[in-house]
Parts: C-alpha cells; structure tokens; sequence
C-alpha cells in the first residue's frame, strides 16, 4: 500500500489522482511545512526538506516531486506492456 503525504489544495491533489488511475491502493496523511499538522514529525522524517507531496511506496522507498511521482505511478498504465518492454531492454543494455 502506498501513503501519501500532502494537504488540501497542494500538488498531492494530481497524486491522489494517479494513484486511482494506476488502481493503487493508498492512504493519505494531512501534512505540510505551514502547517505543523499530525503528520509534519514524520514527514520530516522521511523528507528533510519536507516537501509535498511526499509518496512512500509499499517497499518503503521515498518518492518526491510531483512530476516524478506522476511518471512512476502513471506510466505503467499509458504505455504497451511491448513498449515498456522494448525500453526496459535498451536502458538495461545502456552502456553510457
């Protein structure tokens, strides 16, 4: 399950929004730097710089920045399981 850290009317809105695209189940945690809400201790924690949104994934890895977080959870879903394929072979055999 992943948890997502974010507040109201903040880029963890566009996350929410990818992870029930990708059909991800989720929990979300109120947390913000304005806002020294339940969840800001353990944002920190897991992000110095306490930006949201802040995604955990079930592994336990550490995802931020919105945009990185989008292409993570979405690209699975957007791309043919022959192109996602085809590009993990050619990244895989990069020897740059």
């Amino acid at each position: 399950m992943y948890t997502l850290y974010g507040s109201a009317r903040s880029g963890a809105a566009a996350i929410e929004m990818a992870l029930s695209l990708a059909g991800a189940e989720y929990t979300t945690v109120e947390a913000s730097s304005w806002h020294k809400d339940s969840g800001f201790e353990t944002l920190k924690r897991l992000n110095p710089l306490v930006q949201i949104p802040t995604l955990i994934l079930p592994d336990g890895a550490v995802l931020t920045e919105s945009a990185a977080i989008m292409i993570y959870l979405v690209w699975p879903v957007l791309m043919p399981a022959s192109f996602q394929l085809t590009l993990t072979f050619v990244l895989s055999n990069y020897e740059g």
